[in-house]
C-alpha cells in the first residue's frame, strides 16, 4: 500500500509538471494562472509522499509541514486562477487578494512556528497496512489552518456557483465542471480529515482537479469527457457508489459497488433488487437524506454496513435524483464489540468481571434476584504453595464447574481474586434447597478431578433482593452469610436471614 500510493504521488507531481511546461508555453488566455495553481499543488503532493513513503520521524514531519504550508499555496493559487477563468477584472479583487495574501502568511508562519511553540499540531505513531506511519494530532493552530483555507475554498465555490447561474447555458459548462469536482474534492478531504487516516487520498484527486483544470482550461471539450473523469475519481473511493435517477432506477455504480454486489459494472439495473435481496428492511428508510447500520448474522457471519442516502436536487429546488453509499464497518463494529466485551469480562475465567458486575446489579431486579457469593477455601495457600500460574488454573477449573451447574440465565462474575458472584433472576424461595444442592454438587465434582491440580473447594453465602434497600446491601447480606459458612468449617452454603 505504502508503495502504490507513493508511486501515484510521484507521477501526480510528474504530470503537474509536465502540465506547467506546456501551460507556460501556451500562448491561450489564462494559461499563466493554470501555471501557476499547478505548481501550487507540487508541494502539498510531495509533503503527502514525504508522510507515506517514510517511516522515519524526522522525514515524516517535514512531510506534515510541507503539506501545510502548500494547502494554504493550494489555495493562494485557486484564488489566483478564480479571478481569472472567470473574468474578474484585476482593479476589483486587487485588495482582496493582498488581504488573502496576508491572511495566509499569516498562517504559514503560525504552522512554522509549531516547531518550537508545539501550537498546531503534534505527531503521534499508527499501525496500518501492515506498516508504521505517522499521523497528526491537531491543536489550536491546526483548527485554524483547516477553518482558513475551507472558509477561502467555500469562498471560491461561491464564485463558480455564480458564474454558472449567471453565464449562458452553453457556456456554463466550464464552470459547472470545476465546481462539481471541486465540491467532490472537499469533501473527500473532509473524510481525510475526520477519519485521521494517514494516508490522505484526497490529495489523488487534487492531482487530478489540476490535470482537470488545465484540459478545461486550456483544451475545452464535451461534458461527456468530463463524465468520464468523474467516473474515474469516483471509482478510487473506498465507498460502494450508486447512483439513481428521479424514479430510482440506478444508472450507474462504481467498480466498489459492483464487485460488492457480485455483478458486472454495467449491470447496475440490477442493483435496486438487489439491495433489497441484500438488505431486507431497506424500503422501510423514509425521507430523502439519512444514514443507518444494518447489521446481520452472528458470529464469525456477522457484517455490519453503514449506508448513507443523499438527495440531489437542481437550482430550482426540484430533485434529480440521489446516491447511496455503502461503507463496510464489520470490522469496526466487531472492535467496538470486543472492546465492550473485553470491559465487562475476565480475561482469566471468561466470565464477567467487577464492571460487568455492576452492570448487571445497576439494572437487576432486587425483588426477583438472588445473590450467591462464594470464594475458594484456603486459595492464598494454593498460591503460595504451588504459584501463581497453578492458582489460574484452579480459578479456571472452578467457574467452569460453577457455570455447568447453574442455569444459562445465571450470570456469574469474578468480582475480585478468588471471589466470584452468581446472579439468579425470577427466582423464589424455594431456590434456597437448590442452591445449597448445587454447591454441594459442585464441591463433590472438584474433589473427583483428577487433572494434576490442588483439590479446590468453596464456601458460599446467599441473599434474596427483596428487603434489600440497594445492591450494596444485598452484597454485604451475601457476604456475611458466607462469613458463616466460613466460620461453620467452610465447604458449604448459608442463607442471610435478617434479624
Amino acid at each position: 500500500m505504502r508503495i502504490f500510493f507513493s508511486i501515484t504521488f510521484a507521477l501526480i507531481v510528474l504530470a503537474l509538471i509536465t502540465c506547467i511546461i506546456v501551460a507556460r508555453k501556451s500562448k491561450r488566455e489564462n494559461s499563466r494562472a493554470v501555471a501557476f495553481f499547478l505548481a501550487c499543488l507540487i508541494p502539498p503532493v510531495i509533503g503527502n509522499l514525504f508522510i507515506i513513503a517514510s517511516d522515519v520521524l524526522m522525514l515524516s514531519t517535514v512531510g506534515f509541514y510541507i503539506y501545510f504550508v502548500g494547502m494554504d499555496l493550494v489555495v493562494y493559487g485557486m484564488a489566483r486562477f478564480t479571478y481569472k477563468y472567470c473574468g474578474f477584472e484585476w482593479k476589483h479583487v486587487r485588495v482582496i487578494d493582498i488581504a488573502l495574501l496576508t491572511i495566509l502568511l499569516v498562517d504559514v508562519i503560525q504552522i512554522m512556528v509549531n516547531i518550537h511553540f508545539g501550537n498546531a499540531f503534534a505527531i503521534e505513531m499508527i499501525r496500518e497496512y501492515d506498516s508504521d506511519f505517522y499521523r497528526i494530532i491537531p491543536f489550536f493552530g491546526q483548527t485554524f489552518h483547516r477553518v482558513l483555507d475551507y472558509a477561502i475554498i467555500g469562498l471560491i465555490v461561491i464564485l463558480f456557483v455564480y458564474k454558472t447561474i449567471i453565464t449562458p447555458r452553453v457556456y456554463a459548462e466550464k464552470y459547472l465542471i470545476i465546481l462539481i469536482v471541486m465540491i467532490a474534492i472537499i469533501i473527500w478531504e473532509s473524510i481525510y480529515i475526520f477519519t485521521r487516516t494517514p494516508v490522505d487520498r484526497s490529495m489523488i484527486g487534487f492531482g487530478v482537479f489540476g490535470l482537470l483544470v488545465f484540459f478545461f482550461t486550456l483544451y475545452y471539450r464535451p461534458l461527456r469527457l468530463l463524465d468520464r473523469l468523474l467516473a474515474a475519481l469516483a471509482s478510487k473511493m473506498p465507498e460502494s457508489l450508486c447512483f439513481f435517477d428521479r424514479s430510482k432506477r440506478c444508472i450507474w455504480i462504481n467498480s466498489q459497488a459492483a464487485q460488492f454486489f457480485g455483478i458486472e459494472q454495467r449491470q447496475y439495473e440490477q442493483v435496486p433488487s438487489l439491495i433489497l435481496e441484500k438488505f431486507p428492511d431497506f424500503d422501510k428508510n423514509e425521507g430523502k437524506e439519512w444514514k443507518k447500520t444494518f447489521e446481520m448474522g452472528k458470529g464469525s457471519n456477522y457484517e455490519s454496513y453503514e449506508i448513507e442516502r443523499h438527495e440531489v436536487f437542481d437550482d430550482r429546488g426540484h430533485s434529480v435524483g440521489s446516491f447511496l453509499s455503502i461503507r463496510d464497518v464489520t470490522a469496526e463494529q466487531k472492535n467496538l464489540q470486543r472492546e465492550a466485551y473485553n470491559a465487562t469480562h475476565d480475561p482469566l475465567t471468561g466470565v464477567k468481571n467487577r464492571a460487568g458486575y455492576n452492570h448487571i446489579m445497576n439494572n437487576v431486579d432486587l425483588s426477583k434476584c438472588f445473590l450467591v457469593l462464594f470464594d475458594l477455601d484456603s486459595f492464598k495457600q494454593t498460591n503460595d504453595v504451588h504459584g501463581h500460574d497453578v492458582g489460574d488454573k484452579v480459578l479456571v477449573e472452578v467457574a467452569n464447574v460453577v457455570k455447568k451447574h447453574f442455569r444459562e440465565e445465571d450470570e456469574l462474575c469474578r468480582i475480585g481474586g478468588d471471589e466470584f458472584a452468581i446472579v439468579l433472576h425470577n427466582v423464589d424461595k424455594n431456590i434456597v434447597d437448590e442452591v445449597s444442592k448445587r454447591i454441594k454438587d459442585i464441591n463433590d465434582e472438584l474433589a473427583g478431578e483428577d487433572n494434576g491440580l490442588p483439590t479446590p473447594t468453596i464456601s458460599a453465602g446467599g441473599a434474596f433482593g427483596e428487603g434489600a434497600e440497594n445492591s450494596e446491601e444485598l452484597l454485604n447480606n451475601a457476604d456475611h452469610a458466607l462469613y458463616q459458612t466460613k466460620f461453620s468449617g467452610k465447604r458449604g452454603f448459608t442463607l442471610f436471614e435478617s434479624r
